[in-house]
């Protein structure tokens, strides 16, 4: 008989996780058909999440939205230093660990989930860069900088949305107005303009970028239909960046459903969850695996729209990813965390021809009775990486 995860811990007999499936044939002895608010450990055990708790007494703002939480880690003499960043309602924020409290760095934001990375210059100053489709700027730990007429100052002339960094760049893309070109800075120059070529066309021109981010040393490109690489180093004459289509059959909803991860690639669509390998010793093929099927009812319960809003994270601790998305039953956030164990998954085993497919663990689903709008790792002074879930209310729990 399928069992139902109740208890605060269940042993190795669950170690296959949630499996939604309506046909109990689908479903193994060592799975369950409900894990709700459970945590897979790398032995193969279910265990409770435990609560939350507010990071602080009062709200960031009256009936703020938390849109991301993010690490910005400085390093200066040897000394790495780690910022506690908040974008909520349309301001940028710090958060003081020590006194619970946060201090206001910028506003004037478009009240979104920005675009954001870390990117180190010539000088060895850490920078984060943040952009939004309104504003594109950076934080270095002291002030904030405007560095939008340096990115207009070549060919771009809308404002970007997505970031990474990647071979000492910055790369940008998701501009209202380019919405096929990714945009690249000067190698360790990331304030510096941009020269009139410097960005490369994905697709064909029907497409429109949904996301960006890597997979193994690559720069990696989303869209709707497809996923895309760009090879190459220097981006000159010599040696040009190339975009090469690596898999067309599923292509990725949000720039930040995608998590990068040991090499490989994690996104989600309107179909489903799927990682991503490039094949070995090639780099013009990307081998793709939906691995939602143990909980593609879930998944399937998105609520339609709200799939561009998909929102994930790596956690080291419990070598999970975190998915946040609204379920077809909330009302206006989201409202569910979809957690999938990548240390109890196996991918590279070849699945069954029939019956129940084990290869893809998942931990199940969190339920909460407040929205979850953002979701984020951000390690303490310790390196110690903690969890926080941000909320319509200015409030960040963790």
């Amino acid at each position: 008989m399928a069992k139902i995860a109740h208890k605060w811990t269940h042993r190795n007999s669950v170690g296959h996780g949630m499996n939604d499936s309506e046909y109990p044939a689908e479903i193994a002895t060592t799975q369950v058909t409900l894990s709700k608010n459970f945590d897979m450990m790398p032995d193969g055990r279910l265990e409770s999440r435990g609560g939350s708790q507010k990071t602080s007494a009062s709200a960031t703002a009256a009936s703020e939205t938390i849109h991301l939480e993010y690490e910005y880690r400085s390093v200066a003499a040897g000394v790495i230093t780690r910022h506690h960043m908040v974008f909520a309602g349309t301001r940028l924020l710090k958060y003081d660990p020590s006194a619970k409290t946060y201090s206001e760095i910028d506003t004037g934001l478009e009240g979104i989930k920005p675009g954001v990375a870390t990117f180190r210059d010539d000088s060895g100053v850490d920078a984060m860069y943040y952009c939004d489709g309104k504003v594109f700027k950076f934080y270095d730990g002291t002030g904030v900088t405007n560095v939008l007429t340096n990115f207009q100052a070549g060919a771009a002339t809308g404002i970007p949305k997505h970031l990474v960094v990647k071979h000492e760049r910055l790369w940008a893309s998701g501009g209202t107005n380019e919405h096929i070109r990714v945009f690249y800075s000067p190698v360790a120059y990331a304030e510096q303009n941009l020269g009139a070529n410097d960005y490369v066309t994905i697709g064909g021109g029907d497409e429109a970028i949904t996301g960006l981010s890597e997979v193994s040393d690559f720069p990696l490109v989303t869209t709707e239909d497809g996923i895309y690489i760009i090879r190459g180093r220097a981006g000159s004459s010599a040696d040009p960046y190339v975009v090469i289509k690596v898999y067309e059959d599923e292509g990725c909803s949000s720039h930040h459903s995608i998590v990068p991860q040991g090499g490989d690639v994690y996104w989600g669509n309107v179909n489903g969850a799927f990682i991503g390998k490039l094949r070995a010793a090639v780099e013009d093929g990307l081998d793709v695996q939906k691995i939602s099927g143990p909980m593609q009812n879930a998944w399937d319960n998105i609520k339609a729209g709200q799939h561009s809003n998909i929102h994930g994270v790596y956690f080291p601790p419990k070598q999970q990813i975190y998915w946040v998305v609204e379920s077809a039953a909330a009302t206006a956030d989201p409202d569910t965390l979809l957690v999938y164990s990548i240390s109890r998954s196996n991918p590279d085993l070849d699945g069954p021809t029939h019956g129940a497919d084990i290869r893809f663990v998942w931990s199940g689903k969190w339920d909460y009775a407040v929205a979850i709008t953002s979701i984020g790792m951000v390690r303490d002074s310790n390196a110690i990486p903690n969890l926080y879930l941000g909320s319509t209310d200015g409030f960040s729990r963790e």
